[in-house]
């Protein structure tokens, strides 16, 4: 019996083996290929906030984003051209940074395989019931982060980059390079997290720790939360800027609140008084 476990334990280690192996040479061509490819285009999305400020900008991603068109002429100047060059302070340094970039890049196009292996190791184990939760909920997870960090990229980066780098016209800004794409991909990621805020109070709900009507009884006083949260938070002082923040948020909490009582109702329906 003892042996009978043991080989099962073995043969368990034996396809983990095999699947991060075969994760590793997929992720590694991936790399190469955006190393040597895809490099410009993902710098073209990342560089696209900061170019925001150049009315005469020739990158796609900022020249027909229509907030940035819009709020442009207001902070910057109908026909202001900023400027703001990315600077490095080593040799190596645009090196490494080309080669963070080739790996996220690979990450997001190797994901799928990188999934499915993960799932193929995973979905093993798991009874009939949690894998239905995982196939239910995980899709959603993933379009709620995407959603949060096209949010970040669109409407809150491109304002940051207009109102922060015109504060003071006559300042000299000296970005560099790499702590200004960690930047980016920090705050597009910590979006995504945030915009997970409706699955976390659903979870909440179903674990009974918070009821519905707890979330609907201070619905306002989570409002003037969110709203003073989103006054700290936005880059500008202006009432628009917070309000372009704090909006979503809203939206968000109550999408956790229709979620949290579908739950309740499933989990009623499953469990009759």
């Amino acid at each position: 019996m003892a042996q009978s476990a043991f080989m099962t334990v073995l043969e368990h280690l034996g396809e983990l083996r095999r699947r991060i192996i075969r994760s590793a040479i997929v992720f590694l061509l991936a790399t190469m290929f955006c190393f040597y490819y895809g490099y410009e285009p993902v710098k073209l999305v990342l560089v696209a906030p900061l170019e925001a400020l150049n009315a005469n900008t020739k990158n796609p991603f900022s020249a027909y984003n229509p907030l940035v068109r819009r709020l442009r002429p207001q902070m910057v100047g109908p026909t202001t051209v900023v400027q703001v060059r990315l600077n490095a302070m080593t040799p190596w340094e645009p090196f490494m940074v080309k080669f963070n970039i080739s790996m996220l890049g690979a990450l997001v196009i190797s994901s799928p395989f990188l999934f499915y292996q993960l799932w193929a190791f995973i979905g093993a184990g798991l009874r009939p019931g949690e894998k239905s939760v995982v196939l239910r909920y995980l899709p959603l997870s993933l379009a709620l982060f995407i959603a949060g960090m096209l949010f970040a990229y669109l409407v809150a980066l491109p304002i940051a980059m207009l109102y922060l780098l015109t504060v003071d016209p006559e300042i000299n800004l000296v970005l560099m390079y790499a702590p200004y794409m960690k930047l980016i991909i920090k705050i597009m990621a910590a979006f995504g997290l945030v915009f997970q805020l409706p699955l976390v109070m659903m979870a909440l709900a179903r674990l009974g720790l918070v009821q519905v009507k707890t979330m609907t009884h201070y619905r306002r006083h989570a409002i003037v939360g969110l709203f003073i949260t989103a006054a700290l938070l936005a880059p500008s002082p202006d009432p628009f800027s917070m309000c372009l923040l704090a909006i979503p948020m809203i939206a968000l909490y109550e999408f956790g609140i229709l979620l949290s009582k579908l739950a309740e109702k499933r989990m009623a329906a499953a469990h009759p008084a």
